[in-house]
C-alpha cells in the first residue's frame, strides 16, 4: 500500500509499534505512569516478567536478561518452557 500510494515508511509501520502501543495502553488502563515502561524496573515489565515467569515456569531475572532491538527488557528462556507457557 505505501509503494502504491508512494507514501513512506516510518516508525509507526515498524513491526514493534504494536507491542509499544500495548505496553502504553496497558498502563493508561492501569492507571500506572507511563515514563520509563521500557526499563526492567518499571511496573508494566515487571508485571509482564511476572506473568512469562507464571507461565514458562522459567527465571525471568538480571542473569537471564537482555535488551531487544525495541528497547524493551527481554529474557534467555528454554524452548520447552516456552512450549508450556503456550500449552
Amino acid at each position: 500500500a505505501l509503494a502504491r500510494t508512494g507514501s513512506v515508511p516510518n516508525a509507526l509501520h515498524n513491526n514493534c509499534s504494536g507491542k509499544h502501543a500495548g505496553f502504553l495502553c496497558t498502563c493508561v488502563h492501569s492507571g500506572i505512569a507511563h515514563r520509563g515502561y521500557v526499563k526492567a524496573g518499571h511496573a508494566q515489565q515487571e508485571m509482564v516478567r511476572d506473568a512469562m515467569q507464571s507461565v514458562t515456569e522459567a527465571a525471568h531475572d538480571v542473569d537471564h536478561c537482555a535488551t531487544d532491538g525495541c528497547s524493551i527488557p527481554t529474557y534467555a528462556v528454554p524452548l520447552k518452557s516456552f512450549a508450556l507457557g503456550f500449552a
